[in-house]
This record gives C-alpha cells, sequence and structure tokens, in this order.
C-alpha cells in the first residue's frame, strides 16, 4: 500500500488553480501542512473531524481536504455548506471502497461534478 505522503501528494493535482491565496479546510488537520509544502499559495484551517465543532461561515473556503474521513451524511453536508460554490472536496480514503453507492452517497446531500478514482 502506498504510503500516507504519497496519498496526501496525489491530492495536489486535484486542488484548483489559484492567482492569489486559496482558502483549504483541512478536516482532521492531516494533509495541510504537506499540501502547504507543495503549494505555498495555500491558507489552510484545520477542522475537526467531528461536525458539530465546524464554525465556519457558509461558502468561507475554496477547497476542503481530508485523508481517512468517514464520509457521513452531516459531514458532506457540512462540506457543502462551507464550501464556496464551485468549490473543491478532495478526500482520500486508503481503506475505502468505491463503488456506484459512494457516488450516490455524493449526488443525495447535492454534490454534482464527481470524481471518484480508486
Amino acid at each position: 500500500m502506498p504510503s500516507k505522503r504519497s496519498f496526501i501528494d496525489v491530492m495536489v493535482k486535484h486542488l484548483p488553480p489559484s492567482a492569489s491565496t486559496l482558502r483549504l479546510l483541512d478536516v482532521g488537520g492531516q494533509a495541510g501542512e504537506r499540501l502547504v509544502e507543495m503549494r505555498p499559495d495555500l491558507k489552510v484551517d484545520v477542522a475537526s473531524l467531528y461536525v458539530p465543532h465546524w464554525e465556519y461561515p457558509a461558502d468561507s473556503v475554496d477547497s476542503v481536504v481530508g485523508y481517512d474521513v468517514l464520509l457521513r451524511p452531516d459531514f458532506l453536508a457540512a462540506v457543502l455548506d462551507v464550501m464556496r460554490p464551485g468549490g473543491r472536496m478532495i478526500l482520500v480514503n486508503p481503506h475505502g471502497i468505491v463503488d456506484q453507492a459512494l457516488v450516490d452517497a455524493l449526488e443525495q446531500v447535492g454534490f454534482v461534478r464527481i470524481l471518484v478514482e480508486p
């Protein structure tokens, strides 16, 4: 199995380009430090894995990243709330299953333009 670092390195290719600072929410705090090494234009805030502790305004971040995060409906809905329109959620689950059920769960809470890779 690839290392955690190699999984996080793959995340960077999915971040949107930015002309200035890209606001990034790192859920669980496992990816942001490495991503900033590769993309110094990132401004990273670390979010708790426990969604009720989030105090981020709606449409306040450009992207949400997470490593080994459970995709619960409350989490997915909170991500949609804090991301600006057109924002990107980039998650890596090294032990997860990639199937249609995952796509369906994302669509049910309102995600569009979904790319799921094994």
